[in-house]
């Protein structure tokens, strides 16, 4: 999935069992050789749908990079503070606060420090995307049927 913001973008890859699974055998033979297209399986695996996939992260990485563009990889289960969820949002650090408060954003607190974890950061961020999505879709065919120029 890609997400387009101003002046980001974000993608998240979510491995199957099964993905998971080769990734760590993918993992241990590239230690073990230092070389990724063997440890894949060489060129007669290359074609393959897991490979494939493994092989578009990696492009998307390289693209990252060569871009000059900031790249974070965060695991599912990692913690982030208010600042670092606005960043991803794309929204003010304030605006966060005001929807943890508002109990649309669960947290917790480390001492004085809301904490928030990244997977109920992109739930939320889905649910608010669903919802843009549906406001779009509702002003377009009121547009068609009020016929605005929109017409298909």
């Amino acid at each position: 999935m890609k997400i387009e913001a101003k002046t980001q973008t974000y993608q998240t890859y979510i491995p199957s069992r099964d993905e998971r699974d080769e990734a760590k055998e993918i993992l241990a033979k590239v230690r073990k050789s230092k070389d990724v297209l063997a440890a894949l399986g060489g060129e007669a695996k290359r074609n393959s749908k897991k490979v494939k996939k493994i092989f578009h992260a990696f492009e998307e990485l390289l693209k990252v990079f060569a871009s000059g563009q900031d790249l974070v990889i965060a695991s599912k289960g990692r913690e982030m503070t208010t600042q670092e969820a606005a960043d991803f949002l794309n929204v003010s650090r304030p605006f966060v606060v005001s929807l943890i408060e508002e109990g649309k954003l669960p947290a917790s607190t480390v001492g004085t420090h809301r904490r928030l974890l990244l997977d109920d950061v992109l739930v939320f961020r889905e649910a608010s995307m669903r919802k843009q999505r549906s406001a779009i879709d509702h002003l377009v065919r009121e547009a068609q049927d009020l016929k605005l120029g929109y017409e298909e």
